[in-house]
């Protein structure tokens, strides 16, 4: 972790707080916060990286979709399953709307957001049919 810590003061300093190399050390941070359990600490990388791709790459990017469905999965870890959901979905969507549904990661994010929707038990409705109504809006 000093590693990639000392590698963050290098980058922001060199290249700037919103490059995309930056970017890259967010996500690693946020990823070995996540894999220790530290889940405030990986969000908050993961956002980071999250303002740096939207802004460079767009809202709709497949980058984007990958960072939203590891928020996800550090929200369901945490039990907030209303939070994974949300992220979970906007991840689906992303992939679903730019036609990547042959990809392993479409599959993987859609049974997350099923799993997670399930275990909420926020709504009687099935899941393909509510999964329907929340692309069309």
């Amino acid at each position: 972790m000093p590693c990639l810590q000392n590698a963050l003061k290098i980058y922001k300093k060199s290249l700037g707080e919103e490059h995309p190399n930056t970017a890259i050390v967010y996500h690693s941070l946020a990823v070995t916060y996540k894999k220790q359990g530290d889940y405030p600490n990986a969000l908050k990388y993961f956002n980071k990286m999250l303002k740096i791709t939207t802004k460079g790459l767009g809202g709709q990017d497949p980058a984007t979709a990958v960072n939203y469905a590891n928020m996800a999965e550090v929200y369901k870890s945490q039990n907030d399953l209303k939070n994974a959901i949300v992220y979970f979905l906007r991840s689906y969507a992303i992939l679903y709307h730019k036609s990547m549904t042959d990809l392993p990661l479409y599959y993987s994010v859609k049974n997350d957001l099923k799993n997670a929707y399930e275990e909420s038990g926020i709504s009687s409705i099935p899941f393909e049919i509510w999964l329907k109504g929340k692309l069309k809006e």
